[in-house]
């Protein structure tokens, strides 16, 4: 990943795009880079519309120590479509 003072404003970008896989994709780098400067950014998402980028944004907070509730995550572990489960997994560890 390039050095987190690049990322963050691509990734600020990225976390409103219109694309669900955008917004998703973006939560979880954010996350994966520890940027605590998008916090704000990652909280609205935890309402989104897509259950992707939700989980990505609750994966992107627990790894900012930012006070998330990971409990969405369960009714995901349950879920009838394989990829839903294997998400949530993903962002459980």
């Amino acid at each position: 990943l390039p050095l987190p003072g690049r990322l963050e404003p691509l990734l600020r970008t990225a976390l409103a795009d219109r694309s669900i896989g955008i917004r998703a994709i973006a939560a979880i780098a954010a996350g994966k880079a520890r940027i605590k400067g998008l916090a704000d950014n990652l909280r609205p998402l935890l309402s989104d519309s897509a259950l992707q980028v939700r989980a990505g944004a609750i994966f992107a907070l627990s790894r900012l120590n930012a006070g998330v509730d990971p409990t969405p995550l369960a009714g995901m572990l349950n879920a009838p479509e394989p990829s839903q489960r294997a998400l949530a997994a993903f962002v459980l560890g």
